[in-house]
Formats: C-alpha cells, structure tokens, sequence
C-alpha cells in the first residue's frame, strides 16, 4: 500500500532549512509573533491600517524589549519563513486555524532541533579524521579509541585542545604545552562565546599563524570547518575537496542555496565545536562557553563587519 504524504511536510521541509540556513536556535511561534507584531507596527506607521491605542502601547511595551538590531533580525527571518512554508499565511489569518498553527508550530520546534542533532550524528564518525590535516597522517593520540564515548575528546585530548583553545591564549601551548592544556580544564583560560577557537583559522595546528593586529587574516579558513561545512551541505565525499558521489540530492540543492552566507558558516562552526569536544550528549551551555552566543556571533562578526572587503571577500571564497 502507497503510503500518504505527510499532511505537514512542506512545514517539515522548511524546518530543516531553517536549522542550516537560517536560524539553528529558532522558536517558530516566537519568530511568528513577534514578526507579526513588527507587521503591525509598519502598517500602522505607515498609515495603512488604524489600530486602538491600548492595543499600541501594550505591542510597543515587548518590542521596546529587543534590540533594534534583533528586531531587524527577526523581519528577515520571518520574510524567508513565509517564503519556505506559505501555506502558513492562510492559518495565520484564520483565528479558527489556531490548534491547527499550534501543533504546526510544536512539529517545526522539533524538526529544526532533530535537523541539527542529525548533522551531529552523521559527523560522529568523520569529524576526528577532518581534524587531520593530512589524512595520512592521523592524530596522536587517536580520536576513535572503540568505546564510543567522547569524554577523551576536547579538551582532554592534547590536540584538540589547542583546536578549542581561545585563539588570543594559543601561544601559551607553544610555551608549555601540558600546562595551557590544565589552563584550560581549570577553567584558567576560559572559554566563552566571544572567545573565539582556534579551528577558525588554517594551519596544520588552527591559528599558529594568528595575528592579533589582524585578527581578520584568515578567519573562517581553517581546515576543519571547510570540510564539515562540505561535509553537511554537499556531501560527505566532497569534505576533502573533490567531487561528490552522493546519490541523493544534496543539502545546499534541497535547501535552493545559491550562496553561502552568515548563518550556514555559524552553523557550520557550531557543528565544529560540539563535534571535537568531550560533551557525549548535546546542551546549550559547556561550561562557560555558550552555543547560542556563539552562533549569533559569529553571525553578527560577518554580516557586520567594520571591514566590507573581508567580508565579501570572504563569502565569495566560500562561494567559488
């Protein structure tokens, strides 16, 4: 018997690429009111409708709590959400649909989560073999020891630290190895969200060339983010650069990406990160480091950029 198509997929479909391309942390209702909101506040301002007064003050009272800069964040998010799913229009416009926009609305929460916890699963295996950067010469001490568990990973690994190890405090390994490792499970060198890690930058050891007068110099460019960023959106035998031989339609096809931007480069990072550290099971927060911070900066570290030639320059690195 044919099975029958998921009544909600193209709300399914949509989710996926919000996680890869949009916003791995979104809350579809939230993203919806609040984008309806804002919706409101324009048509009014600009004369189109006419709205009771309380009914103004009290929406103005909770955009007053976001940011400009969040609310314009918002907009664009809540256009492409429109534009991937627009069956959601006619429910948002039919008080009657409401149940039915709830439960769509809980379905895309758990599809945009279960999207990034896949890409985790499928890089489990590889992740540790795209660190090396010659494969033919694996790091010491192995990545995969057979049992499974991750906790030999990260930080408690001696290369892998220095990958995670905030860029500004790598020259303590070049000066003692051993103790900027310590430093670094004491919790003596930090590591936060604005701490930016090393695997950012190339080098057969991340960020051994870094320049802090110039922090810019090949940020984004380092070897194992290029590879899991091939890895998820084209294929996994594309990560080492070559063609791919997948058999199914790719993510950046599936997902109509024409371009790389901001958001697919932080969910790539964000991948990296969790996919070299010792945290067996996935949380928000490791310590003092935090993943929704960390995603939105670097998103915010690209798109606004004080210097508009690094930036194009390098979207159009990752677009050739």
């Amino acid at each position: 018997m044919e099975r029958d198509n998921d009544p909600h997929e193209e709300f399914i479909i949509a989710s996926h690429c919000i996680a890869r391309c949009i916003d791995v942390f979104c809350k579809v209702k939230q993203l919806i009111n609040v984008g309806l909101a804002l919706q409101q506040r324009d048509a009014v301002e600009n004369g189109d409708i006419t709205e009771d007064e309380d009914l103004r003050a009290s929406r103005d009272k909770r955009l007053s709590k976001i940011s400009p800069k969040i609310q314009d964040r918002y907009k664009r998010n809540y256009a492409r959400l429109l534009q991937l799913a627009p069956s959601l229009k006619p429910l948002l416009a039919d008080p009657r649909k409401t149940s039915e926009l709830n439960a769509i609305m809980k379905k895309m929460d758990a599809a945009i989560s279960a999207t990034r916890s896949d890409d985790t699963s499928r890089l489990k295996s590889q992740i540790g073999h795209y660190a090396t950067l010659d494969c033919r010469s694996p790091i010491m001490p192995a990545i995969y020891d057979g049992t499974g568990s991750r906790t030999h990973m990260g930080i408690n690994h001696p290369i892998l630290a220095q990958f995670l190890c905030p860029v500004r405090e790598l020259k303590a390994f070049s000066e003692d190895a051993d103790k900027a490792q310590k430093k670094l499970q004491n919790g003596k060198i930090r590591m936060t969200a604005s701490a930016l890690p090393a695997f950012l930058w190339p080098g057969d050891l991340p960020g051994k060339d870094y320049d802090d007068n110039n922090m810019f110099e090949g940020m984004f460019e380092g070897h194992l983010l290029e590879r899991t960023m091939r890895h998820i959106f084209t294929s996994p035998s594309s990560a080492y650069g070559g063609e791919t031989r997948a058999t199914r339609t790719c993510n950046a096809v599936l997902h109509d990406m024409t371009t790389v931007e901001a958001a697919h480069i932080a969910y790539g990072c964000l991948q990296v990160r969790f996919g070299i550290s010792a945290k067996n099971s996935w949380s928000e927060v490791d310590g003092d480091f935090n993943y929704r911070d960390f995603y939105n900066n670097i998103i915010d570290l690209i798109d606004d950029s004080p210097d508009p030639d690094w930036k194009d320059e390098l979207l159009r690195s990752w677009n050739m």
